[in-house]
């Protein structure tokens, strides 16, 4: 009988545990997500105001110093297959849709991570965040 109480503690402990660990894992997946798009910004503003004709860049690739074209993801080291979120680039919400004015960075979650909260993160060279889950904009972006 004793055993069966200690079984019951446990599980009853496991099932108050486990969702909160889960939740911690996928926002310290999500803080590597966000920090990954805010760097990309950064660097899409030097590329901006090292060009001569004054355009940001689609192929965020070269930005990471990697080969045109190259899946850019948001691990420590932008090649790294471990990354959490893979980064693209596009125009999307950009008025008027014009390279010399703006452009979106996305990170969608890769294969294996599902994050229903927060979904896909994007931020705009104007600085506006958005993600596509269940949350709004102060859960996800802690603004």
């Amino acid at each position: 009988m004793e055993v069966m109480i200690a079984v019951a503690i446990i599980a009853i402990l496991v099932a108050v545990a486990l969702p909160a660990y889960e939740e911690q894992v996928r926002k310290s997946r999500r803080a590597e997500g966000k920090a990954a798009l805010l760097k990309t910004v950064q660097l899409q503003e030097r590329f901006y105001t090292a060009s001569a004709t004054a355009t940001y860049s689609l192929d965020l690739a070269p930005l990471y110093g990697l080969a045109a074209g190259a899946v850019v993801r948001s691990a420590e080291n932008p090649a790294d297959t471990n990354g959490w979120y893979v980064l693209t680039a596009d125009t999307t919400g950009c008025v008027p849709v014009d390279l010399t004015v703006c452009v979106r960075i996305v990170a969608t979650p890769r294969t294996g991570f599902v994050d229903a909260n927060c979904g896909t993160l994007t931020v705009n060279s104007r600085g506006v965040r958005t993600e596509s889950g269940t949350q709004d904009n102060r859960y996800c972006w802690g603004s």
